[in-house]
């Protein structure tokens, strides 16, 4: 039985990643702004801007905690989120979960109510941040849930149905 190089890939960069988040915590950790200092979880948009934030400069506790608790159940730790984001990819463009995230902030809508304790934020990936007319190559919704005094990312609901996937799929479970 051969392996596949792609499988070899994924390896290496699998422990890359769990090699630079291990030493990113020792070497950082005094540098790292807090986010909860400048985000807060009351309002949908400080929420997500909070959580992108935290995925950008590698706070992945807060993004952890900024997440759903049934997002949460399925995501088990913030070290499998981090995992998640780095790993999976767009199938049509090839970007990761995390870039999408972080890069389509910028182009967002403003947050609109999808009922009681629900609201949407749309986002939109561009791969030409400085274009004056970027084109959109990813559009998707951001979904928000009031719990208790806080709200928080709907991992399902955001990232859609492949949610619980993107943990088992890498062997992340």
């Amino acid at each position: 039985m051969q392996i596949p190089r792609s499988f070899g890939r994924r390896v290496g960069s699998l422990l890359c990643l769990v090699a630079l988040h291990v030493s990113g915590c020792c070497a950082f950790s005094a540098s790292r702004p807090d986010v909860g200092k400048y985000f807060n979880r009351r309002t949908a948009e400080s929420a997500l801007l909070g959580f992108v934030y935290s995925i950008e400069v590698g706070e992945w506790e807060y993004a952890f905690a900024s997440l759903d608790s049934e997002s949460q159940r399925l995501a088990v730790s913030p070290t499998r989120l981090l995992l998640a984001a780095h790993l999976e990819e767009d199938p049509d463009f090839k970007v990761s979960v995390r870039d999408v995230l972080t890069g389509s902030i910028r182009f967002r809508s403003v947050p609109d109510s999808a009922g009681p304790g629900v609201q949407r934020i749309e986002l939109n990936y561009t791969d030409t941040p400085a274009v004056e007319d970027p084109i959109f190559l990813i559009s998707f919704t951001a979904i928000l849930i009031r719990e208790g005094t806080e709200w928080r990312v709907d991992g399902f609901g955001t990232l859609g149905s492949n949610w619980p996937e993107l943990f088992q799929a890498e062997g992340l479970q």
